[in-house]
C-alpha cells in the first residue's frame, strides 16, 4: 500500500480573522503540491475545489491534491501543511513533477489506492489528537532543527493514515490482531532511524511488537515484507544525499543506515540497475 514517503515542504499558521474582513473572498488559486488543512474552532466559512463548494467549519481537515483549482472564503485561521509525495518504485524523482499549462512546475498526483481513499473533507473527528499533530508540525518547522525532515514524514504519515481509516473498518478479523496504533508506531520508528543500522528483531525488541506481528502487519496491510519497505526508504533517502551534497558513496552508505558499503553499493544496483555513483553522474549530466 505505502509506495511513496511524504516530505514536508512547508507549515503555515494563516491567522487571516486578524487580516481579512468576514465576507473576504480570496482569489482563486491552482494548488502546486499535496495539501492538508486543519481549520481551527472559529472557522466558519466555504471553501470551492474544482467547481464543488463545500462548507468549512472548525475542527475540520481539508485533503487537496495538486493541480485543483482552490478558492476560500472568510472568516477562517487554520494550519497548513503543504508536502510533495515521492514515490519508491521510481527511479527518477523527475517523475514526480510535471508542468501545468501556465508552465508551473507541480507535484505530479499519483496513482495509488491509499491516497485515491482519502476523501477532501473530515469533520467530527478526534479532534484533540489531530489538531495536536499539525500544531507540532508547525512548531517544529520552526525550531529548523536538523533530521527534522523524518519527522516530518512519520507524523504526515500518520495523518494521511488515520483519514484513510476513517472511511475503513477494521483491518483484521484474525485471531491475533495488530492495532492501528502498531503500525504508526512501526512506521514512525523506521522513519526516524533511516540513518542508523538497525535490523526487525532490534525493531520489534524496542517497541515491543513481537517480529510475528510486524512480518503480518507488514504482509496484510502494506503487501511487502518490513526489510523491504525499509531498504526502500533508505536507498531513497540516499538519493536525495547522492544528489544534494558531494559526500563520499561510503559515507553515504553509512548515512542511510548500513554499516557496509558494498551491501549498500549492491542493493542499490539491484534495485535501480546501476551504482550509488553512476546515478549521481547521470543526474549531473541531464
Amino acid at each position: 500500500m505505502f509506495d511513496f514517503i511524504p516530505y514536508l515542504i512547508s507549515a503555515n499558521y494563516t491567522q487571516h480573522r486578524r487580516r481579512f474582513q468576514p465576507n473576504h473572498v480570496f482569489e482563486e488559486r491552482i494548488t502546486k503540491s499535496y495539501e492538508l488543512v486543519y481549520f481551527l474552532d472559529d472557522s466558519n466559512c466555504k471553501m470551492i475545489l474544482d467547481n464543488k463548494e463545500y462548507k468549512i467549519v472548525g475542527d475540520t481537515i481539508v485533503f487537496r491534491k495538486p493541480n485543483q483549482h482552490n478558492q476560500s472564503f472568510m472568516p477562517y485561521e487554520s494550519i497548513l501543511l503543504c508536502f510533495s509525495l515521492e514515490t519508491l518504485k521510481k527511479e527518477n524523482n523527475d517523475y514526480n513533477s510535471e508542468m501545468n499549462q501556465q508552465g508551473i512546475t507541480m507535484d505530479r498526483n499519483i496513482n495509488n489506492s491509499f491516497i485515491d481513499n482519502i476523501k477532501t473533507t473530515y469533520n467530527k473527528l478526534d479532534q484533540g489528537n489531530y489538531r495536536r499533530i499539525f500544531e507540532d508540525i508547525y512548531k517544529e518547522s520552526l525550531l529548523n532543527r536538523q533530521y527534522s525532515s523524518y519527522y516530518f514524514s512519520s507524523k504526515l504519515m500518520e495523518i494521511l493514515y488515520r483519514l484513510y481509516h476513517e472511511n475503513n473498518s477494521s483491518l483484521y478479523t484474525n485471531d491475533e490482531q495488530v492495532t492501528d496504533e502498531d503500525l504508526l508506531v512501526i512506521l514512525s520508528y523506521i522513519h526516524s532511524n533511516l540513518n542508523n543500522c538497525f535490523t526487525v528483531k532490534i525493531m520489534s525488541k524496542e517497541l515491543s511488537i513481537s517480529e510475528r506481528s510486524i512480518y503480518k502487519l507488514f504482509k496484510e496491510q502494506l503487501e511487502t515484507t518490513p526489510v523491504q519497505y525499509i531498504n526502500e526508504c533508505k536507498l531513497n533517502y540516499s538519493k536525495k544525499l547522492l544528489l544534494n551534497s558531494n559526500i563520499s558513496v561510503h559515507k553515504i552508505a553509512i548515512m542511510s543506515g548500513y554499516d557496509n558499503s558494498t551491501y549498500y553499493i549492491t542493493l542499490f544496483k539491484k534495485r535501480y540497475g546501476i551504482t550509488p555513483l553512476q546515478y549521481r553522474h547521470k543526474r549531473v549530466e541531464t
